[in-house]
């Protein structure tokens, strides 16, 4: 006789239920995010934002100049996120023929703030402020092109949205008992992670968001997959994989192990059908090498002009525990969210917790060079020279450390449910 797993039946019934999310408030909540950014996020480009309008202006305007002098870095950024934000270029600029026609306008023209150095434009801008315009960049003979801007940043905020949306219903699917607020954990996490904020206001442009969005995604997909013993789900996480993978580097790691520790696991056949759709990730590269590089086999991104991987105790103690930049201090709830996957029983939310470990310990072990040298001394990081101060460390570390762990959401969630389930459960006896 075949016994079936109560909570298993309880699980598959949720699924089958997950659509009563309430679609009038998370519509509410999703104009209310439109509205916030159009407004409060900030236009400009900037270190890793700069790649990527740069990756996608090559892509839809190969023979226009570049929007900066130096490019060096490019190469070496994962070029997925603006792929994706491609069908947004296209509908941006059939608006724009429609509609209305780019405004072009001088940098000097603009009024605001002025903006830190290695912005551009040189003056604070909000979304709001660059629609329809075109500005002239003097110091860099180059254009400033809007369309760009909104397809990257339209880009973003579509994956912030799919993000909450999937982790609504992944929360949904797993919830011990109707009383969890899934709304209001992804509402505390959230909160508790600065650095989730600034990737809206201050960095809406980096492949943060877009990141987030899909790692919800392929959660939700694990999670269907695994209760309704589905592989063609298992099959379709592969691919959402992939494409986190394409999308930022971090994902290769994570959609390894993932896979890995589906099969140490003994859950073979999901480990197989997740590998199937990951491999998809090859083709992807090698498209996007061909037909935007030009060279099928390049490898540029294993460079490391701006990391080394190597053990460095001061970097781990930086990243994980020093109150002015640690994980501990700037993405505590995540940290306690993976904790909180291992007092399950179920096995995949075990997997979810290792591979997240695994993940943290391989981003402590990726070192920026500015921190591996002494205050004051000057290095060559790609074509350009960078000083060396361990204020500039660790900013780097506070922003780059806990925006990296930012994909891992999806996973602490489930974990700050599991937790928040125990302690409602022990207060009520």
């Amino acid at each position: 006789m075949k016994f079936h797993n109560p909570r298993t039946i309880f699980i598959k019934n949720q699924i089958i239920n997950s659509k009563n999310i309430d679609l009038t408030l998370f519509l509410a909540f999703s104009i209310l995010i439109i509205v916030f950014a159009l407004f409060f996020s900030i236009a400009n480009i900037t270190h890793d934002s700069i790649d990527y309008y740069s990756i996608l202006s090559g892509i839809v305007s190969p023979n226009e100049k570049a929007i900066v002098n130096n490019t060096f870095f490019v190469e070496q950024r994962a070029p997925g996120y603006s792929v994706l934000s491609v069908p947004a270029y296209i509908g941006v600029s059939l608006v724009e023929l429609v509609f209305q026609r780019e405004e072009v306008i001088l940098e000097s023209e603009l009024v605001g703030p002025k903006a830190p150095e290695g912005f551009f434009p040189k003056v604070i801008l909000r979304a709001t402020d660059v629609l329809f315009k075109k500005i002239s960049l003097f110091e860099q003979n180059s254009f400033f092109d809007c369309k760009i801007f909104t397809s990257l940043f339209i880009t973003s905020i579509l994956f912030l949205i799919l993000g909450f949306f999937f982790a609504s219903k992944t929360l949904w699917i797993t919830k011990l008992n109707n009383k969890t607020s899934f709304l209001f954990l992804i509402g505390l996490i959230i909160i508790a992670s600065p650095i989730f904020i600034q990737s809206i206001i201050q960095t809406p442009l980096y492949a943060t968001l877009c990141a987030f969005g899909i790692s919800s995604i392929l959660t939700y997909f694990l999670v269907k997959g695994f209760f309704e013993k589905n592989n063609f789900n298992f099959f379709i996480a592969g691919i959402l994989l992939a494409v986190l993978s394409f999308v930022r580097f971090e994902g290769i790691l994570l959609g390894l192990t993932i896979t890995l520790f589906l099969f140490l696991f003994k859950e073979k056949e999901y480990s197989k059908n997740t590998l199937k759709g990951f491999l998809l990730l090859i083709p992807m590269f090698l498209v996007y090498n061909l037909f935007v590089l030009n060279n099928i086999f390049s490898f540029a991104f294993l460079k490391g002009d701006l990391n080394k991987i190597l053990i460095d105790i001061n970097f781990i103690l930086q990243a994980t525990i020093l109150p002015e930049s640690g994980l501990l201090f700037f993405s505590p709830l995540i940290i306690i969210g993976i904790i909180g996957l291992f007092f399950s029983k179920e096995k995949l939310y075990k997997i979810f917790g290792f591979a997240s470990i695994i993940f943290i310990i391989s981003i402590c072990l990726r070192v920026p060079v500015i921190c591996t040298c002494s205050e004051g001394e000057i290095i060559i990081a790609g074509i350009e020279q960078v000083m060396c101060s361990v204020q500039s460390c660790t900013q780097l570390v506070q922003s780059d450390i806990n925006r990296y762990v930012i994909i891992l959401i999806p996973f602490a969630l489930i974990g700050l449910q599991n937790i928040f389930y125990k302690v409602t459960k022990k207060l009520r006896k």
